[in-house]
């Protein structure tokens, strides 16, 4: 069901079972609690997440529509993993996506954004060092989906977070692979302070060309691990 909020012409979603259970799917298989190439039964993961045969399957299916995971009929249900070419194309779409939304973040946050994008960078440079992935992992989603928000695009933001979750995704493969997953943070998500300071430029070319430069440099640090 939709509405509009009065007085702002925005479309208010409400969120129903299903979307409920596939942001709960989502979220699991992106943490690795739903593990890569497992095969799970539908019968299990409705009483997991008490949630009816419907909503579940409404869920199961948007998330295979998403490539991250596969429905077998009368099997279960098997966890997708990512490949080197899914990662390749990954970058290719946050590199399109997310210089964009920086462009326009420079030109529509609002100073209690940009206090709010200061505070998450300095989050971000802290949990470099800790042991907490959780929390680390958090910050640096919400750094991003923040500058999203700033571009005030509602669209752009709902695609964004999907790539978020897919990115999320693939560095918690590569640090379970990883003997210390804090080792290489600060080189690989190194650059929030100067994407802070791009974007409160107010200078849409400036903020669009460290976006890239930060997403290059992930993407490099990604290939050169693997």
């Amino acid at each position: 069901m939709v509405h509009i909020a009065e007085g702002t012409g925005v479309d208010v979603r409400e969120r129903t079972e299903a979307d409920e259970v596939y942001a709960q799917l989502k979220q699991q298989i992106a943490a690795l609690q739903l593990r890569p190439e497992a095969t799970y039964r539908e019968a299990d993961l409705q009483d997991q997440f008490g949630v009816g045969r419907g909503a579940l399957r409404e869920a199961l299916y948007r998330l295979q529509y998403e490539r991250m995971l596969q429905i077998y009929p009368r099997q279960g249900i098997r966890i997708a993993t990512l490949s080197v070419s899914d990662m390749r194309e990954m970058y290719e779409v946050r590199l399109a996506l997310e210089t964009a939304v920086a462009s326009m973040a420079a030109q529509r946050h609002t100073d209690s954004e940009r206090a709010e994008l200061e505070a998450l960078a300095a989050e971000v440079r802290s949990g470099q060092t800790s042991e907490d992935q959780v929390r680390y992992n958090a910050s640096h989603r919400q750094f991003h989906l923040l500058i999203a928000r700033c571009a005030r695009n509602r669209s752009l933001e709902q695609y964004i977070e999907h790539s978020l979750t897919l990115n999320h995704w693939l560095w918690n493969l590569y640090d379970e692979t990883r003997m210390d997953p804090t080792s290489n943070r600060s080189e690989r998500f190194h650059g929030h302070d100067e994407l802070v300071a791009a974007i409160t430029s107010r200078n849409p070319a400036v903020a669009s060309e460290a976006m890239h430069e930060h997403i290059i440099r992930a993407k490099e640090r990604l290939l050169a691990g693997l």
